[in-house]
């Protein structure tokens, strides 16, 4: 029997590399399990169908604030056709699980960048896709994006929720208008909200800037 063909542990050898750099790196082991939860499966599996079915050539994508990046760019590379991720945290840790993710698939479509995602990067003016699951976290998409120089023709599909009550967010919303406002959309192909078991909502919009 050839042992490469065992998996009674039923963790896939590119997951188990990131949880041993994970534990290597320091980082809190219930925080690591927490970006593969049941709700930001079902949040970023709802982000990645609704993209699905808009007509994007060629997706280069960037992720604001990606964390691990690990689920959402399995779920975008099983569903489009990617030509690159490029994943920007301030999580220094995280981009590094992200960057060993990389290095176990051989995937050179992805790059990950820690820093800010306000910073200006070479990719910017190729990137036709800006991802933001978590812009709850960060000031309102037009300074964010203010320094930076994607096209027109950029989609930003952005989330966000009305979980005011943890310190971390600091621009919550109460609706998926409030974040059109908020993202100053020129377009929108997209609005809806998803309600969580925690009794929360989460909101989400796709359109053009």
């Amino acid at each position: 029997m050839d042992m490469k063909d065992l998996n009674i542990t039923g963790i896939e050898d590119t997951i188990f590399a990131c949880m041993y750099t994970a534990a290597e790196l320091g980082i809190d082991f219930y925080h690591f399990l927490d970006s593969f939860s049941p709700s930001q499966l079902e949040s970023k599996t709802w982000l990645v169908d609704a993209l699905s079915l808009m007509d994007i050539d060629n997706p280069k994508i960037q992720l604001f604030g990606g964390w691990n990046g690990i689920l959402i760019t399995r779920l975008l590379i099983q569903n489009l056709n990617i030509k690159r991720i490029h994943n920007i945290d301030l999580d220094e840790k995280s981009i590094n699980i992200f960057k060993k993710y990389r290095e176990e698939t051989k995937d050179k479509r992805l790059d990950g960048t820690h820093g800010d995602v306000r910073n200006p990067h070479k990719y910017d003016a190729s990137t036709n896709v800006v991802i933001n699951t978590s812009s709850e976290h960060m000031p309102d998409l037009p300074e964010l994006i203010k320094n930076k120089t994607y096209k027109e023709n950029c989609i930003f599909a952005i989330q966000s929720n009305n979980m005011f009550h943890i310190p971390d967010h600091i621009n919550c919303v109460n609706s998926e208008d409030e974040l059109i406002k908020k993202c100053q959309f020129k377009k929108v192909f997209y609005s809806s909200k998803l309600s969580m078991k925690n009794g929360y909502e989460r909101y989400m919009v796709i359109g053009r800037y």
